[in-house]
């Protein structure tokens, strides 16, 4: 095995043993100077041999040869070291020749007289290159009389039988410090001195670019030149592996055989292919992996983020001072990332200026627990692997595996880690098949870093799936969510008292429960029969005798958890793309959360028998009824179609009432509401509906507190509210008593498109009582078969339509409608005096086309809306006359319209109404008035008028105002 401590147990710059020093240094000056120990540092790459082999066939005069050789390339490439063993090569041939012997490649045979001029311009970038011409040949005093660079003849005139080698290193940095002049001055004698090496082998020209700028490079391609450009990824990698390893030659082939195929067997077993070509990849990269010297030597280097070769040897003597003592081979896996000079060196390599590794290194680590397996070896590879090559950057699942597994392991630990970090590291991205660090936040994985954050509490999550119950039950009111918990009795007996207010009272609880729990639930109700007990029927891997709990359930805890954690993110205020993300994320999670909610719940339980908490309960005293989903609506249907109704109410009440014969109606109404097993009366009049009915039907009588008896016809004369204080009594015998009183209705209903709101409005007034009064408006496109004036039941706990209006106000203002289409607006009055269930009576149905265009208002109109009154007319207009903002001076009123809608009472009406025929049955004639008056007015008259118009009960008022430019003068 290579002697990994050669590098690791040795610091920077300090010799071990008589071996040289590591490679994160570079050279010493004396090892530069001494061709011998230049030479012992050297290995024999493709450019190397290829350089001195031409200089050897040239100073032979091979007329194949060029006579100017140039190297091409990035800085760190090598060019300055194939410059110097140039140099040292044809100033002391004998050592190059030993060299090659040692190497075992073509003998490098130079002549031993030799005229070498090597020159580097780093620190001369001043220097014309014809005084270093002039200086070579011992002719310097006639550089100081020549005006302009020496032209061909007089460079070949020098030239002696001594073969002269000029050895040009830098020469592109020193012709781009030069002035304009001065380059194309040096331009053209560079274009003489190299066709001189072209035509005479007595001249040969070595130099290096860049190739960053077309010159000096353009004009040494005219003599097409022999040129280097440094494509040899494996000579680079045999470099860094040489000047590494003091023992690099001393290689112990049976060790590294037998560690490459303990990886290449594991690699087999994980399914990877292409191994045969990959172990002897993996020999000749030994003590590395195939696909970290990859990397580093094949796309780190069109960074240029590393000196290359240099920055690569620094890069990997730190790598292998890490891992020396613990690895028997180093990978991608293997980065000391947290030593801040490695992490410099990456944040060097990272394009976005060290974005990337400051945060996939940062905040992205320390989201990922410390536990997950093959965490710290996953960042090391997904984060060299984004950085080495910004066009393809990312690595795959199998080169995480090439990178990451080590004979022994399971592979699957390690595609399970990867998928698990992409929950936690919110910058890596996944784009087709390739895992990236970015500077950019991956939204999604965001939400799941801040997830699985102390940043979302236990009680934060929790109460996501509280409220996600009541939203999937659909209902606040009389709905009490039960959770367990040391204090749960009193607790749940002040939610049950304080639910009472509505009929049946809905107990959902978050847990399943046993015997003993439901019947103590029961006891806290003050209604016992009207407490409504819902649990979970979903209880998964349930062990005997554990009971599942929402609260405890992992999957709705972690929907719940991103559903917090996009509260979060967006409560910091987000860009906009991410808002996107996370709006469209928590949505998406409350909705599947809701419905998941909902398939967890499917038991109601049904009451047979009461008793006291200590009471030997079991399942005899009930039955659990299966009911689908959560759902208060669907919830009441599901209980009307299996659990009796109305219809189970009336036959037992049928049944019950002789019991209670002379008593009042609320202790008969009490007996329903507190006894289990009897039909529930889940909602309030029930109980009375079903004893009205009764009264109806002549099978009993109700007797009023004013002493006045109720039976058969007359029954609905007896106000609901009033029902529960009657007595009930054996029915009347007799005939049955007349019934002449009304229902009461609205005063007046009217319904009309106004255009100012692009809006049905409809209004109404109340009639005078003391009676409280709220009203119910129900929009249809197809007309229902109801009598006005008469009493129908209207579910009015909860909308379940979004054409209701429920409310005690006196206008509904409707804007949801389809243009052209025509639409029917049934108007209830509804009477809810205290104790009594509700009674709605149909007032008016108003009959209403919306307009297929909403009518505009002109910039020279003013429009008032309708008022309820002429007064507030009067004020509107005021208000809008009186402002110079609406009535500047440069216009006038031209005209007011002032209508008048719904008129009633009127003289000339009441005429009209007279003189139609008798037996019609007219009981009310309205109109619409118009009044125009044509101008000029002043904002004065305006108001006049508006006073003046007649002040009719029950109409509305509405104006509009043409205005024209004033004339001038």
């Amino acid at each position: 095995m290579i002697d990994l401590s050669a590098v690791g147990g040795s610091p920077p710059g300090k010799r071990k043993g008589g071996g040289r020093r590591l490679a994160d240094e570079v050279p010493a000056f004396e090892a530069l100077q001494d061709p011998a120990a230049f030479f012992e540092m050297t290995y024999p790459t493709e450019d190397v041999r290829h350089t001195l082999e031409i200089l050897a066939q040239r100073m032979r005069g091979d007329d194949g040869t060029s006579g100017t050789i140039v190297l091409s390339g990035r800085y760190g490439l090598g060019k300055s070291h194939i410059l110097l063993a140039a140099h040292h090569a044809l100033s002391a041939p004998r050592v190059a020749l030993a060299w090659s012997k040692r190497w075992g490649i073509a003998r490098i045979e130079l002549p031993d007289a030799c005229r070498v001029v090597t020159r580097s311009f780093i620190q001369r970038t001043a220097e014309n290159l014809w005084d270093v011409v002039y200086e070579a040949f011992g002719k310097s005093e006639l550089a100081k009389d020549v005006s302009t660079y020496p032209d061909a003849d007089t460079i070949e005139s020098f030239l002696d039988d001594t073969p002269t080698v000029f050895v040009l290193d830098e020469l592109e940095r020193w012709y781009d410090a030069l002035s304009k002049q001065n380059q194309s001055r040096n331009r053209n004698f560079i274009q003489a001195l190299s066709e001189v090496a072209r035509r005479n082998p007595r001249l040969t020209v070595v130099t290096s670019v860049l190739g960053e700028k077309a010159e000096p490079a353009e004009t040494l391609r005219r003599v097409r030149p022999t040129e280097l450009a440094f494509r040899s990824s494996t000579d680079r990698q045999q470099i860094l592996l040489y000047r590494l390893f003091e023992n690099h030659g001393e290689l112990d082939t049976a060790e590294r055989d037998a560690v490459v195929e303990a990886y290449i067997d594991a690699y087999s077993d994980a399914g990877l292919a292409s191994l045969d070509s990959y172990r002897e990849r993996m020999r000749a990269t030994y003590p590395f992996t195939p696909e970290f010297l990859d990397i580093l030597t094949k796309k780190v280097p069109n960074l240029g983020g590393f000196q290359n070769t240099r920055g690569s040897l620094r890069f990997l003597a730190k790598v292998i001072q890490a891992t020396h003592q613990t690895r028997p081979i180093v990978s991608s896996q293997d980065l000391p990332f947290r030593e801040r000079d490695l992490r410099r060196d990456l944040q060097n390599l990272d394009a976005t200026g060290g974005e990337v590794v400051r945060r996939a290194l940062g905040d992205n680590l320390e989201s990922v627990p410390s536990d997950l397996k093959h965490r710290d070896e996953l960042f090391s590879a997904i984060v060299y692997y984004s950085i080495a090559d910004p066009i393809h950057a990312g690595i795959t699942e199998d080169e995480v595996l090439f990178a990451v597994l080590d004979p022994g392991e399971n592979p699957n630990e390690i595609k399970d880690a990867l998928r698990r970090l992409q929950e936690y590291a919110f910058n890596l991205h996944r784009i087709e098949n390739r895992f990236v660090f970015r500077s950019q936040e991956n939204p999604q994985a965001r939400v799941r870093a801040v997830a699985h954050s102390q940043q979302v509490t236990h009680e934060a999550w929790q109460t996501v799936i509280r409220e996600t119950i009541q939203s999937a039950w659909g209902q606040t009111s009389g709905m009490v969510l039960y959770t367990p918990s040391s204090n749960d009795s009193a607790a749940t007996r002040k939610k049950l008292h304080e639910a009472t207010g509505t009929p049946a009272t809905y107990l959902v609880s978050t847990t399943t429960l046993n015997a003993r729990d439901r019947l103590r639930l029961q006891n806290l109700a003050p209604r016992r029969n009207l407490m409504l007990l819902i649990e979970p029927a979903f209880q998964p891997d349930r062990r005997a005798g554990d009971d599942y709990s929402l609260l405890t359930d992992s999957e709705l805890m972690n929907r719940a958890r991103i559903i917090e954690a996009c509260k979060i993110l967006l409560e910091g205020r987000p860009e906009e793309e991410p808002a996107k993300v996370y709006q469209l994320t928590r949505a998406a999670e409350q909705r599947r959360l809701q419905q998941e909610v909902s398939e967890r719940y499917g038991i109601y339980v049904s009451w047979h028998r009461a008793g006291p908490d200590d009471a030997p309960v079991d399942d005899t005293w009930y039955e659990l009824s299966r009911i689908e989903g959560l759902s208060a609506i669907r919830f009441r249907e599901h209980f009307e179609q299996h659990f009796g109704g109305q219809p189970a109410i009336e036959r037992r009440v049928q049944r019950l009432w002789s019991e209670y014969q002379n008593r009042p109606v609320q202790q008969l109404v009490e007996h329903f509401e507190q006894t289990p097993g009897e039909p529930i009366p889940h909602r309030a009049d029930m109980v009375v509906d079903a004893l009205k009915k009764l009264a109806r039907q002549g099978k009993l009588s109700l007797q009023s507190t004013d002493g006045r008896t109720h039976c058969h016809g007359n029954v609905d004369q007896l106000a609901t509210k009033r029902v529960a204080s009657a007595i009930i009594l054996p029915p009347i015998v007799g005939p049955e008593p007349p019934s002449d009183v009304p229902l009461p209705v609205h005063r007046f209903v009217q319904a009309r498109h106004d255009p100012e709101q692009d809006a049905i409005v409809i209004t109404w007034q109340y009639p005078e009582s003391d009676v409280p009064y709220r009203t119910a408006v129900q929009r249809y496109t197809s007309v229902r078969g109801w009598n006005l004036g008469e009493e129908y039941k209207l579910d009015l706990d909860i909308t379940q339509e979004a054409n209701r209006y429920i409310d005690a106000g006196t206008s509904f203002v409707d804007k949801q409608f389809q243009k052209g289409v025509s639409y029917y607006y049934y108007v209830f009055l509804i009477e809810q005096e205290a104790d009594a269930a509700p009674r709605t009576v149909l007032s008016q149905r108003c009959d209403v086309l919306a307009p297929l265009e909403s009518e505009e208002t002109h910039e020279n109109q003013l429009r008032v809306a309708p008022q309820t009154t002429r007064q507030k007319l009067v004020t509107e207009l005021e208000k809008l006359v009186m402002s110079s903002k609406h009535v500047p001076v440069s216009k006038v009123i031209a005209r007011l319209e002032i209508t008048v809608h719904r008129a009633e009472d009127m003289p000339l009406l009441s005429a009209l109404r007279d003189s139609l025929p008798v037996g019609v049955g007219v009981a009310r004639v309205t109109g619409d008035f118009q009044f125009v008056i044509r101008g000029p007015l002043s904002k004065q008259d305006v108001i006049k008028v508006a006073r003046a118009v007649p002040s009719v009960p029950e109409a509305t008022y509405d104006a509009l105002l043409h205005l024209e430019d004033r004339e001038e003068g």
